[in-house]
């Protein structure tokens, strides 16, 4: 009998699952692979990990079993109505001989669903913060790729104390004025926001649809959520009207967050993004902000803009993806 004959993988909702038994496996399984898990942590520490999972999360579990015991699980949230998000540093795999097919069972039971649903794609994230990190990741990294879920983008996170910054004052050209983000409608933000990203190298808008684009635009740069308005600005052409530019910053406690600074392609390499910046660097220390912080695709060239105004890398987001070429 063949090892596919031997495992069965099925999908549940938290509630329907013994969470003791799931946490007794993910601590021997844990303890089964120190390369790619913390061996330090107790059963009992886990059991903790497990019952926080169903209570704050809404996802999915996926289970692999041979006969009753558990080979392997990953859990999955539907993120929003177009990414199928697999939880970080998953799945959690005992070690055994069938490996290979626990993980592709896991997987083809997710992509199976996600066709169900009629979402466009599976995405897993891994956040990377040290050396040790990158080595599982590597890990994780070969046993997505060889289940068609593919390095989509890597983000660099980066920040900087405001202390640092140079509080001159800043002068806007005569030909350009600053208004509040607030007073701009959101068709002509998406036309910026859009024309500075298609033409642009962050890898994962190019991969997204029309309708993923849209989706994202409206809940990530959503004006509604917390801002930083006095730092959230559009750059405007006087005369015309036209925008050159937009900037949008949100509080995370002490820190500033960049969310987001485009410039219309037609007006890149004029130092315009630069300007923003300087100016947003100086209105969020003056709102008592201790340091400003942002994510940019390690691709993009705006990046080193970024390193001259003396941001730092602190960990990098990679992301793998799969399409659903069913819609």
């Amino acid at each position: 009998m063949s090892a596919d004959n031997l495992i069965k993988t099925s999908i549940h909702r938290w509630d329907e699952l013994d969470l003791d038994e799931l946490a007794e496996f993910s601590f021997e399984a844990k303890q089964s692979r120190p390369e790619t898990h913390n061996t330090k942590r107790s059963a009992d520490e886990e059991r903790r990990i497990i019952n926080w999972r169903q209570q704050f999360s809404p996802s999915f579990v996926v289970i692999t079993r041979k006969k009753k015991k558990i080979l392997g699980w990953l859990s999955f949230d539907l993120a929003s109505t177009s990414i199928l998000e697999i939880g970080r540093w998953l799945p959690i795999i005992i070690q055994v001989e069938c490996e290979d097919l626990v993980i592709k069972s896991l997987l083809e039971e997710s992509k199976k669903y996600c066709r169900q649903v009629k979402y466009p794609r599976i995405e897993v994230s891994f956040d990377i913060e040290s050396k040790r990190e990158k080595l599982v990741y590597d890990i994780y990294k070969r046993w997505y790729e060889a289940n068609d879920l593919h390095l989509k983008e890597e983000i660099v996170y980066m920040n900087r104390l405001l202390s640092e910054s140079d509080n001159a004052d800043i002068t806007i050209p005569e030909a350009f004025e600053t208004k509040s983000i607030l007073e701009i409608n959101d068709s002509e933000l998406y036309r910026c926001y859009y024309e500075a990203f298609i033409q642009g190298q962050d890898r994962m808008f190019q991969d997204q649809t029309e309708e993923e684009r849209l989706e994202y635009f409206h809940d990530y740069y959503c004006k509604s959520k917390p801002l930083i308005k006095v730092a959230s600005l559009v750059l405007k052409k006087t005369e015309s009207d036209e925008i050159l530019g937009v900037t949008l910053l949100r509080p995370r406690g002490g820190d500033a967050h960049l969310a987001l600074l485009a410039i219309h392609p037609d007006y890149q390499g004029k130092k315009l993004g630069e300007l923003l910046l300087r100016l947003v660097l100086k209105k969020v220390f003056q709102q008592g902000f201790n340091t400003i912080s942002l994510g940019v695709d390690i691709e993009n060239p705006a990046i080193r803009i970024y390193q001259k105004f003396g941001f730092r890398t602190q960990s990098h987001i990679i992301t793998h993806s799969w399409k659903n070429q069913n819609l």
